[in-house]
């Protein structure tokens, strides 16, 4: 088992209970980008919390060899950061959103699916669901029975790391099963 940690901001001068967004990163850890989207959305008056899935393992990166750490360990990073935000004071548990930047944008993308609810924490109800250039190359059981809420997925057109290709067929997947789904290239 292993301790991971993460960084509560709360937004300056915000008072009551606050909406957040867990911040899941990519391959080579947390940086300027995770850095970026802490402070925009505390400007917003949106708290957040940055998830670091690698130092409590004793990772920096996974970019040269992603077998280092399992595809789907970060989405039950994710499940506790919901866990531990909803019993926060100053955090309304009904409005927390997770936001994921590639590796953990397909975090933010899979951890949406009702079958990892179930088998790991059936109590977390994300407001929305948000992945930045997720890769969309697996095709799982249950894929398309996901959680009532907004998926909002962005992806560059031009991206040949992470192609969009694989995202577009999921997402005409998700729609045909009814699902609340938008993807913006």
């Amino acid at each position: 088992a292993a301790v991971i940690a993460g960084e509560l901001r709360l937004p300056q001068g915000a008072s009551g209970r606050l909406p957040a967004v867990v911040l899941m990163h990519g391959s080579g850890g947390a940086g300027p980008r995770e850095e970026f989207w802490s402070k925009t959305f505390n400007e917003m008056g949106i708290a957040s919390f940055l998830v670091d899935s690698f130092s409590g393992r004793g990772l920096t990166s996974v970019s040269a060899n992603q077998a280092m750490l399992g595809r789907f360990n970060m989405i039950l990073d994710a499940y506790r950061a919901h866990a531990n935000l909803s019993a926060h004071a100053r955090i309304d548990r009904s409005r927390i959103a997770l936001m994921g930047f590639s590796r953990g944008g397909q975090t933010a993308l899979y951890a949406s699916l009702k079958r990892f609810h179930q088998a790991w924490d059936p109590e977390v109800a994300f407001a929305a669901y948000i992945p930045l250039y997720a890769s969309c190359n697996p095709t799982l059981i249950g894929d398309t029975d996901v959680s009532g809420v907004p998926i909002r997925m962005f992806h560059g057109a031009a991206d040949d790391y992470v192609p969009v290709a694989p995202c577009r067929a999921y997402v005409e997947r998700l729609r045909a099963a009814g699902n609340d789904v938008q993807l913006t290239e």
